[in-house]
């Protein structure tokens, strides 16, 4: 028989910061996908066993559907509440931020924290008629000067 601890089962919606901005609450969660580039090292060139699988890359990131809507928009527009195409030809590593989950659901302690976050300048916003409007938004964790991707935190 497994065991396991009930009081690890998490749920409900967190609070999401960016760069000391509070954006906002989520509508159920957050998704955190790593993505990890591997090299397998073969024994022969006829050989399809690897005898070796070496990590070259990962990538992390962070997506979820915020429901402060004007929070989640003015991410994305410009000062003056537009959407340009001077967005062309951004850098966005010159806008890396921390990125803050803290849960809202009072049995739950931990948060994550991503020192070098980057928004990726894609979104999708949702009127929805039976439901809370939300905007989905999405980060990349890039490494800190330490090579921190993400940190466990007490929220």
């Amino acid at each position: 028989m497994s065991n396991y601890n009930v009081d690890n089962f998490k749920t409900g919606a967190c609070i999401v910061s960016f760069d000391g901005t509070v954006l906002g609450a989520t509508r159920d969660g957050v998704t955190i996908t790593l993505k990890t580039d591997t090299y397998d090292v073969k024994r022969d060139s006829n050989s399809s066993l690897p005898v070796r699988r070496i990590v070259t890359g990962m990538q992390l990131t962070i997506t979820t559907e915020l429901m402060e809507i004007d929070s989640g928009m003015s991410l994305m527009l410009d000062s003056n509440g537009d959407l340009a195409e001077s967005l062309v030809g951004t850098d966005l590593l010159d806008n890396v931020g921390v990125l803050l989950l803290t849960p809202v659901h009072d049995d739950d302690s931990t948060g994550y924290q991503f020192p070098a976050a980057v928004l990726e300048p894609n979104f999708k916003y949702t009127y929805d008629a039976k439901k809370n409007h939300t905007v989905s938004v999405s980060f990349t964790a890039e490494p800190d000067d330490s090579g921190i991707l993400m940190s466990k935190v007490s929220a």
